[in-house]
């Protein structure tokens, strides 16, 4: 059915979410977890770039419901006329199935998809805001806060700006033969209960437009988080067994970011290692000597990092001046 525009719920979600796939020359794999989300992310795909260059691969995690969902995501590709995979996980035993769950199903997909092969899934704007708001709840930071980005590396989520109603209305609208997966009112999850109960709850007292406002703050903190991982990735960092040191011009950011993520520049040098990032925390711990270690020599130009008793975060060493610095000596 049209709306005011003129458009079908279907044609409208093409309008928005296929501008991410403009200029796009990849092949595609489809998350086709046999849903109406999903559903409507394959469709987006092949009306975007063409059956041709895009397949389907569904993950079935061996539980009840698991062959309705197979049956349905097989049925969908061959409505969409898309080459159709599934593959099989062992979920481990946890104490939450669904985090288990995704503990295997991301590595399958990543596993499944070919070498140059974009993943594409039907994440939505309901995802988002359930997203935000479960990781605000367990206290995360920018990098949580943030929720689930429409693009990252070979990730894309064209439906992430789309709400879910509207979402499930294209995928009647278009005939596609979706299953909804009956864990999905299982209130004993924390994502279903957000969705069913907290969210509604919120909408109703404080006025719709809530799911939106959070998927926006997202996108901002997203932005942010996008800046501050470029900015950090622009200081040229060395990183040793027991030290890590930097121009002292870039101190004021080594000390404010809690990590950093993404490729640097080509101009700036390698980066530290994720795990060697997160383990050191850019923040002031102990003191360091105020006369030289052994093993250390002394530079200009540069600020003093280096490991305090706990290996979880980084000392500075503010008896210096800004201009020198312990560094380990080379060998």
């Amino acid at each position: 059915m049209a709306g005011a525009d003129g458009l079908t719920a279907a044609d409208a979600i093409l309008d928005r979410a296929g501008r991410l796939f403009a200029g796009e020359k990849r092949r595609f794999a489809v998350a086709l977890s046999g849903g109406a989300d999903s559903a409507v992310a394959a469709w987006v795909a092949v009306q975007a770039v063409g059956a041709a260059r895009v397949r389907a691969i569904h993950v079935h995690h061996g539980r009840e419901a698991s062959e309705d969902l197979a049956r349905a995501a097989s049925e969908i590709a061959a409505v969409l006329d898309i080459a159709f995979t599934q593959v099989g996980v062992e979920v481990p035993a946890g104490p939450s199935f669904e985090a288990q769950a995704r503990s295997v199903r991301l590595p399958a997909l990543e596993a499944a998809a070919a070498a140059g092969e974009e993943i594409v899934t039907g994440h939505h704007r309901g995802d988002a805001a359930e997203t935000v708001l479960g990781n605000l709840i367990r206290g995360a930071g920018a990098a949580g806060l943030s929720g689930i980005s429409a693009r990252r590396g070979r990730w894309m989520r064209p439906l992430l700006s789309i709400p879910r109603a509207e979402v499930k209305a294209a995928a009647a609208e278009l005939g596609l033969p979706f299953v909804d997966d009956p864990t999905n009112t299982d209130r004993s999850l924390t994502r279903n209960l957000l969705r069913l109960d907290v969210l509604p709850e919120l909408e109703q007292r404080l006025g719709p437009g809530v799911e939106s406002s959070l998927a926006r703050a997202a996108g901002l903190l997203a932005a942010d988080d996008e800046e501050l991982d470029r900015l950090a990735s622009c200081v040229r960092v060395v990183a040793e067994d027991d030290a890590v040191t930097a121009p002292a011009r870039s101190s004021w950011l080594l000390l404010q970011l809690r990590s950093r993520r993404g490729s640097p520049a080509a101009c700036c040098g390698p980066p530290i290692r994720r795990t060697r990032e997160r383990a050191a925390m850019y923040r002031p711990c102990s003191r360091l000597p105020e006369a030289k270690p052994p093993g250390f020599s002394s530079a200009p130009g540069c600020s003093r990092f280096a490991r305090g008793r706990s290996s979880s975060c980084i000392a500075t060493n503010r008896s210096l001046p800004p201009s020198k610095c312990w560094f380990p000596a080379p060998r």
